[in-house]
C-alpha cells in the first residue's frame, strides 16, 4: 500500500492514489503534527500539549492513543510506529509534498545564489507548483493549526520572492511585474515585495513609477 500526504493546501491523504478520509479534526490535527515531524518521534505529552494546552482532560493520553489507532486503520498499521512514550510517522521519500517543496526551494535558492538563473527559476517554479492553496486551508477554523499553517505559508512566500528575484535577474522584469504587484497587494506590510516592485519598474525603464513605488512603500511601512 502506497500513501501520499499533502499539507500544501487542504490536508489530503491518498492511499494507492485515492483520497481517503482520515477522520474528525482531532485525528487530522494529530496527523498534521506527526507529518511536520516526519520520521521523528513526537512524544505523547507534546501531542497532548498541542491539542489541549494547559487544560487537558484526564483522558487526554487515551484520546491521543485512540486517534493514532484510528489513523493506523486508514494509513496501515506500520505507518505510525510507537517509540517509548511517543509516535513516529514513517514517510517514504517524496511521499510528503512539504519535503518535495523544501528540497526544490533549497535547490532553486542555491542556484540563484550561484548565478545559475535558469535552473533557479525552474526549481523554484516547480516548488511553488506543489501548492494547492493556503496551507491546511480545510483546518483554518482550528486555532491549533494557525502556527503550523503560518510557518508553511511563510515558506511559500520566501520561495515566491526568490523566484521573482530570479526572473528579474534573468532580465525579465516585465514578465515578473504582474506577480510582484499582486504580492505587494496581498502582503502590503512585507518589505521584500516592495523592493522587488521598485527594481522591476526601474528595469522596465519606468524610473518615475519606481520612485513613486518607493514613496508608497515608505508610507505604508
Amino acid at each position: 500500500m502506497s500513501v501520499e500526504y499533502r499539507l500544501l493546501g487542504p490536508l489530503e491523504v491518498l492511499v494507492d492514489g485515492r483520497p481517503v478520509d482520515v477522520g474528525p479534526p482531532r485525528h487530522r490535527w494529530v496527523l498534521v503534527l506527526l507529518l511536520t515531524h516526519a520520521n521523528a518521534v513526537v512524544p505523547a505529552h507534546q501531542l497532548v500539549d498541542e491539542l489541549w494546552g494547559d487544560a487537558p482532560p484526564a483522558s487526554a493520553v487515551n484520546l491521543v492513543q485512540g486517534a493514532v489507532s484510528a489513523l493506523r486503520k486508514v494509513l496501515g498499521k506500520e505507518a505510525i510506529a510507537t517509540r517509548g512514550s511517543g509516535y513516529a510517522l514513517r514517510v517514504p521519500a517524496d511521499a510528503l509534498d512539504l519535503q518535495r517543496f523544501e528540497r526544490l526551494a533549497q535547490t532553486g535558492s542555491l542556484a540563484l545564489d550561484d548565478g545559475r538563473l535558469d535552473e533557479a527559476a525552474v526549481a523554484l517554479g516547480e516548488a511553488l507548483s506543489l501548492w494547492r492553496g493556503p496551507a491546511l486551508a480545510d483546518l483554518a477554523d482550528e486555532a491549533l493549526v494557525h502556527a503550523v499553517a503560518s510557518r508553511l505559508d511563510e515558506l511559500r512566500l520566501l520561495a515566491l520572492e526568490r523566484r521573482l528575484e530570479a526572473e528579474l535577474a534573468r532580465g525579465r522584469p516585465a514578465d515578473a511585474l504582474p506577480d510582484i504587484r499582486a504580492l505587494v497587494d496581498e502582503h502590503p506590510l512585507r518589505e521584500r515585495p516592495h523592493g522587488l516592485l521598485m527594481l522591476a519598474l526601474y528595469r522596465c525603464g519606468r524610473q518615475a513609477d519606481a520612485l513613486e513605488a518607493y514613496r508608497s512603500a515608505r508610507a505604508t511601512l
